[in-house]
């Protein structure tokens, strides 16, 4: 692999970055996705660093688990 290659796999874009030891994400629910506002300002909608902390950002924690029918009456 070119070095540009290594630098877009080190970088955390497509890779994010992972807690040592373990196999949970660096950016996070309980450290809001380690959010950049200036980065937001400037060019990347999200300010997330990371293509799939973006999309765990989006999904995770979403609330329980709803009826497309709606609650039953009893």
């Amino acid at each position: 692999m070119s070095d540009d290659d290594w630098s877009v796999i080190r970088g955390g874009v497509l890779f994010p970055e992972m807690i040592p030891g373990t196999f949970s994400p660096k950016a996070n629910l309980e450290n809001n996705y380690l959010i950049d506002r200036g980065e937001q300002r400037q060019s990347a909608y999200t300010g997330i660093k990371s293509i799939p902390v973006q999309d765990y950002a989006a999904t995770q924690d979403v609330g329980g688990f709803q009826s497309p029918t709606g609650p039953k009456s009893v």
